[in-house]
């Protein structure tokens, strides 16, 4: 079994059928639990930002009602990660300084995909479930957004 990282837009477009992601997303998911890379949501893991952004997306594009049903599920069914200001500290030092573009100066990814990558590190946790293209250029990081992406190796981790 492996404990993944899961990314705010993959799990919106696993759990929001109108999302542009979900056919994909519903297919990873699928896929996973098919090949036992993971049993459930409780093999997945997620910082508290990340539960916020996803609240905060289903609830202005699907209402209240489904975001507060999608949060009461991740929150009983994923392991929840709670972000602290050195972590937020971490992020814009090791995952966004150093990845500026020369020229935009800007990095890659968001402040959150930032702190995400920073639990993963210190959750040891190598794969990500994430449409979000600017992972792949971070080093090291494992994203799966399509099958040919899926860990099917099972001491993944």
């Amino acid at each position: 079994m492996a404990t993944l990282f899961g990314d705010t837009c993959f799990l919106i477009g696993l759990k929001d059928k109108t999302d542009q992601h979900h056919k994909e997303a519903t297919k990873i998911w699928k896929k996973l639990l098919n090949t036992n890379v993971v049993k459930g949501l409780n093999h997945v893991t997620i910082s508290d930002f990340v539960l916020i952004e996803i609240f905060q997306g289903l609830q202005k594009r699907a209402g209240f009602e489904t975001a507060a049903a999608v949060y009461s599920e991740l929150t009983d069914n994923c392991r929840v990660q709670q972000v602290t200001l050195p972590m937020v500290q971490q992020a814009i030092n090791q995952k966004l300084e150093p990845y500026r573009n020369h020229k935009t100066k800007q990095p890659p990814i968001g402040l959150v995909d930032a702190i995400s990558l920073v639990t993963m590190d210190k959750l040891r946790i190598s794969w990500i479930l994430s449409f979000d293209e600017g992972f792949d250029r971070i080093p090291l990081v494992k994203r799966i957004h399509n099958e040919n992406t899926l860990p099917y190796n099972k001491s993944v981790r």
